[in-house]
Parts: structure tokens; C-alpha cells; sequence
């Protein structure tokens, strides 16, 4: 999104629409000029980009404040670059559809809810229990002024998805990012060579590091290990803390996981931990 304005900002104009009209008119105007060369003539229209979420909660629950940080700026900046967001979820609640995220998507549909409850969560208003079902939904944007729309959804049968997604998969080859890509996971159980450690999908501990160190000491005072608290004190992500509560488990530092209960402690200092963890 940001190289993406730094592209609209070099062309001095404010949004996707204007950057492809200008691209469009510079490669047309060379074709007129007899400039056939190939920075002249090719098309450098920016594709527009929609990111679908098909399943919010299961997020939310993995990384919910990176998640959202990432959906609000998005939402907030990512239509004039020509990125839009679909989200979708099976469990409209508020630790999944937030106050922010709520604030900065105000296009919404609901399909039948159990309750009244669950529609004024999406659309500030009662009515989406009361649906039929089969495609029956309500729409809200921006227009509406806060009236939902009640409207028929089509029925898309496999068929036709798949001729849809097929004829999508053949407009372009697709376009990875190769950083991404290029970093090696290591595989859990497989020891760096380094001296570090890992935890969940290859990120790498260092005993030394004041994050780390300061996790211990958070946990040692409050005789537990809790993911949730520890992202709160820490104000790291749950990807982090996830991977951190594995390479502490491996070590010998905390107990194995037990439900949604806070692990034991095994160590009463951090000179124990120390030892394991340079062990």
C-alpha cells in the first residue's frame, strides 16, 4: 500500500483511478508520437487488489491486535491505492468485529443471525434474525444513513465458482513476494547453529534479549505463563508470545498447556532459566 502511494505521489495525483487514466494517456500519446519503445508503449496500469478474509475469528483469536492494526489501516488508506477489503465471519462478536475495525468498514451485508444481539453487532440495527435464509440478506453503506437495505443474494453454484476462479487464475501469472519466500523455516525440533533458539515457524529467541528476559521475570512474579497477559505487558503479538510459551515449554521453563489454564512454572529464578536455557 505505501509503495503504492509513493507511485501516486510520483505521478502527483490522488488516487488509483487518475494514476491509471494518466498511464493509459502517456502510452497512447507515445503510440501517436512513433515511439515504439517498450517503456513508452507498455501499459503500467496499477491492478487493482481485494483481500478476502473468509473466516475473521480464527484470526482474530491467532493475532487479534496485530490483525486489526493491519485491517484499520487498510480500511483507512487502502481504497484510493485500489485495495479493498472483504471480511467474513460465522461469530459477529466484539472481540472479533472490534470498535475499530467496525468504525473504519462502514460497507456491510448480514445473512440470518440467531439474535438481535448478533445484527445490531454488524449493522447498528435489529432485523438480520429475521431473515429467511438462502441468500435473504440486509446491506448497509455509507448512503443508506444508518436504514439497512434488504436484499437477494445470488446462489453461486461449484460450478460456476470454479469457471469464475479459473477465468481469474488466467488473467495474469500470479506475483509472490520473494523475501518472503527465500526465508528458511526451521523446522521445529531442529536446533539453529547459532546458539539461539526457536520456537513456532522458525523465529528465533535470544535468552540475552530484554523482551525475553523481561517475559521471565513477569512470569516468575506472577508464578504463571499466561499468552494473554504476557502480550498485554509486553505489548508483542500473539504470534510472538505463541512461539515464545513453545521454545519455554521445549526447554523445560514452563509446563505443557493445559486448556485455556495458565501454565505451571517450572523454575523459581532466573538464574534457572539460564541454565536451560544455554543447556
Amino acid at each position: 500500500m505505501e509503495r503504492r502511494y509513493a507511485r501516486l505521489a510520483e505521478e502527483r495525483v490522488k488516487k488509483i483511478e487518475d494514476y491509471n487514466e494518466k498511464m493509459k494517456a502517456r502510452a497512447e500519446e507515445a503510440k501517436k508520437n512513433g515511439d515504439e519503445s517498450e517503456d513508452a508503449t507498455q501499459n503500467n496500469k496499477m491492478p487493482y487488489i481485494v483481500i478476502i478474509i473468509d473466516e475473521m475469528a480464527d484470526l482474530m483469536m491467532q493475532a487479534g491486535k496485530d490483525l486489526e492494526q493491519l485491517i484499520v489501516r487498510i480500511a483507512q488508506k487502502g481504497r484510493a491505492s485500489g485495495i479493498h477489503l472483504v471480511l467474513a465471519t460465522q461469530r459477529p462478536e466484539v472481540k472479533v468485529v472490534t470498535g475499530l475495525i467496525k468504525a473504519n468498514i462502514p460497507g456491510r451485508i448480514a445473512f440470518k443471525v440467531l439474535n438481535g444481539i448478533d445484527s445490531r453487532m454488524m449493522l447498528e440495527s435489529g432485523g438480520a434474525e429475521k431473515l429467511l435464509g438462502n441468500g435473504d440478506m440486509l446491506m448497509l453503506t455509507t448512503e443508506m444513513m444508518g436504514k439497512p437495505r434488504r436484499i437477494q443474494g445470488a446462489f453461486a453454484s461449484d460450478d460456476e465458482i470454479n469457471k469464475l476462479t479459473n477465468f481469474l487464475r488466467e488473467q495474469r501469472q500470479p506475483e509472490y513476494n520473494n523475501e518472503v519466500i527465500s526465508q528458511a523455516v526451521q523446522i521445529k525440533g531442529m536446533g539453529p547453529s547459532d546458539g539461539g533458539s526457536f520456537g513456532e515457524l522458525g523465529r528465533k529467541y535470544d535468552p540475552s534479549d530484554p523482551v525475553v528476559r523481561k517475559a521471565i521475570e513477569i512470569t516468575l512474579s506472577k508464578g504463571k505463563f499466561s499468552t494473554a497477559m504476557l502480550q498485554t505487558y509486553l505489548g508483542k503479538g500473539h504470534g510472538f508470545v505463541s512461539g515464545l510459551a513453545i521454545w519455554l515449554e521445549e526447554i523445560g521453563v514452563i509446563g505443557p498447556a493445559n486448556g485455556n489454564k495458565p501454565r505451571d512454572v517450572m523454575i523459581k529464578s532466573l538464574e534457572e532459566f539460564d541454565q536451560l536455557a544455554n543447556s
